[in-house]
This record gives structure tokens, sequence and C-alpha cells, in this order.
């Protein structure tokens, strides 16, 4: 960890920067937990790899330290001074469409689905090898990449009725409102829509979303697609354009449906 990192967790002081350029963003990650021995390790693992690394102790400081400067990621334990780490996934996510990921002691099942399920975009442990941890962190980055030309087959606007849908800038609008969604609910909104009226199994929207060999319980999908139409409500509270297909998967209601 460089000197001024280590100093800036140290004094758990917040400091005062110029916002980051577009391309200092891309490498910017913000790690907030509470016990210095596991993030420090952590934290010089990233910024070894070239990543520019804010750690931060109290929630408050970090939340403001995302306002002012929103990086490319947020990596936070559940854990944290005075509030739940779901919490602040959630606080996260009303800044932006910033990737989060939750960082748990050892196979924590339960806590595993509880953070997916609150809007994290993944779930590392911290004991993890720094390989896989560095492999893990780089793959959460891949997928929140919105202007790759092969990310959801193409990066054009999507309009669907008063659903829009703009992947360059993971942007969502309901009627012309804008939609919070995170990018992994961005995503898993973005493969349903695209085929508007067709089927897609919970399969096909994991593997869409995570890549083939990422293995997650179709639970996760059930959740991402629950937030994404609390979300819609909020705009709109008689929205409701996702159809369930019980035992199938999920589809974009469109033509007659009174909703879309």
């Amino acid at each position: 960890m460089s000197n001024a990192t280590r100093k800036n967790f140290e004094n758990h002081q917040t400091v005062i920067e110029q916002p980051c350029s577009p391309a200092d963003s891309e490498r910017r990650i913000v790690l907030v937990g509470t016990e210095r021995r596991t993030l420090t390790p952590l934290a010089e693992k990233l910024e070894a790899n070239g990543f520019q690394v804010i750690l931060r102790t109290s929630p408050t400081i970090a939340i403001s330290e995302i306002r002012r400067n929103p990086p490319a990621l947020v990596l936070l334990g559940l854990k944290l001074r005075n509030v739940n780490g779901l919490d602040l996934v959630r606080r996260v996510s009303e800044i932006g469409s910033i990737p989060t990921a939750i960082l748990t002691k050892g196979d924590d099942e339960f806590g595993t689905v509880i953070a997916l399920r609150s809007g994290a975009d993944d779930v590392i442990e911290e004991t993890v090898s720094p390989v896989i941890f560095l492999e893990r962190v780089r793959a959460i980055l891949a997928r929140n990449r919105t202007v790759s030309q092969d990310e959801q087959g193409d990066t054009k606007k999507l309009q669907v009725g008063p659903l829009s849908m703009d992947p360059m800038k993971c942007e969502v609008t309901w009627n012309g409102e804008i939609v919070d969604l995170t990018p992994t609910q961005f995503k898993v909104l973005h493969c349903i829509a695209r085929r508007p009226g067709y089927v897609r199994t919970r399969d096909q929207i994991t593997d869409a979303i995570y890549g083939y060999n990422f293995h997650i319980t179709e639970r996760t999908i059930d959740s991402h697609i629950k937030r994404i139409r609390m979300k819609l409500r909020t705009v709109n509270r008689s929205c409701d354009p996702i159809q369930t297909l019980y035992g199938i998967g999920y589809r974009l209601r469109i033509g007659k449906d009174k909703n879309l």
C-alpha cells in the first residue's frame, strides 16, 4: 500500500481530492471495512496491479468519497461501524450505477445469498488466495464495462414502449423518468428487454450476466427481478412489465399488456 493511502487509512480522515478523470475512475476502488489487518493485504495486491485504492473505515466518510469521485468498484465488509454492509450497498446504488462486492469471512452461503439479494454484484471471501481475489475483481469490472462492443450483443439504445435503456450510459428510464438500477440489475433487465415477449430462463439470464462458469442459485436471479420491479414502481406504482412464468423464467410483456 502506498504511504499516502496507509496514512489516510490510519487517520480515518477524508482527503480533499480533485475529481478523477474517466481513465482514473476506471482503476479506482473504494475499500470499506473495520479490520486493518485484513484490508491492508487486499489493498496492496490491488495497488500492485495498477489500481488506485481508497481505504475507509468510516461508512459516512466512504459515502462522501464515493459521491465526490465515483469509483469503478466498491468493496466492503458485511459488518461496518454503526451500519450494516448491506445498507451501504443500497446507499451506493442510490448514488449511481457503481458495482459493489461484499467481503465475507469464510464460506458463508447464507450471507452470500442475502448480499446478492440486497443488490451486491458479487461476494468475495476475504481469505481467498490473492490471485483469485484479483481475478474476481477484474471479472466484476469486466461485467460492468457497458461500452464494450460484445456486452449484451450491442450498445444501441433500446426502446420498448415506455421503457428506454441506454447501455452506453447504463441508464434506464420509464416514461422519461430515471430508474436507478445497479449495473447487474441493468444487465438482467436488458437481457429480458432485448427480446420482448420471449421467455428468458433463469439459466439463460445467469449465463448472460455472470458467464457460463459462474455458479449461483436460481433465487439470486429471482432476487434481482424483485428489486428491479421495486425500483420501476418508484416511478410508476402500477408499473409491472416483467412477467413471471413459474418453472420457466421471465419475459417482458408487450403489446396489449396494460403496463407496457
